[in-house]
């Protein structure tokens, strides 16, 4: 089935300031390694961050699919995301398009994209991953930053207070 050109869907993890997405060129992207280059970013030190497999996929659609019939009018455009009329995607894009589909979804809370980045950056820290690994795709330049961002259950503290503490029957050797 053919996409679209208005409803598209890429798929990019939430560990990217949106101003930093607004900002990806075309060249920053290697999907062959699957990763993306963020040179415009906050503090102005860039990184290399991974995209998963989906995320792969569906930028590959996009760019192989819809973003040649966005740009037809605009060739010399450089930016990776562009809307209708060739232009590229602004963060108020991003921050309506996030309102939208929180709203179609029925989530009552503000639905945007430093929530999206908090909830990634907690569940990768509840499925194991290295803190500083998320400090690194986050892009904090101090491990503080990425502590106060991982917005850990009261549970998780819990059980990592029993299985860790030293007074703790089950804790680890």
């Amino acid at each position: 089935r053919a996409l679209r050109p208005r409803r598209h869907r890429v798929e990019l993890p939430p560990r990217r300031r949106v101003g930093e997405l607004e900002r990806v060129a075309c060249e920053d992207v290697d999907l062959r390694q699957g990763t993306v280059q963020l040179r415009h970013t906050k503090g102005d030190r860039p990184r290399v961050v991974p995209l998963g497999s989906q995320a792969v996929h569906w930028l590959k659609r996009y760019l192989d699919d819809v973003r040649p019939r966005l740009v037809e009018g605009r060739p010399f455009e450089r930016s990776l995301f562009v809307v209708l009329g060739g232009r590229n995607l602004r963060q108020y894009h991003i921050r309506n398009s996030l309102k939208r589909y929180g709203k179609t979804a029925g989530i009552r809370k503000a639905v945007t994209p430093h929530v999206m980045r908090h909830s990634c950056a907690t569940h990768m820290l509840q499925a194991g991953a290295d803190l500083r690994a998320i400090q690194e795709l986050l892009g904090h330049r101090r491990l503080s930053s990425t502590v106060l961002y991982t917005r850990v259950a009261p549970m998780d503290v819990k059980a990592s207070h029993e299985r860790y503490h030293p007074g703790s029957r089950h804790a680890a050797v």
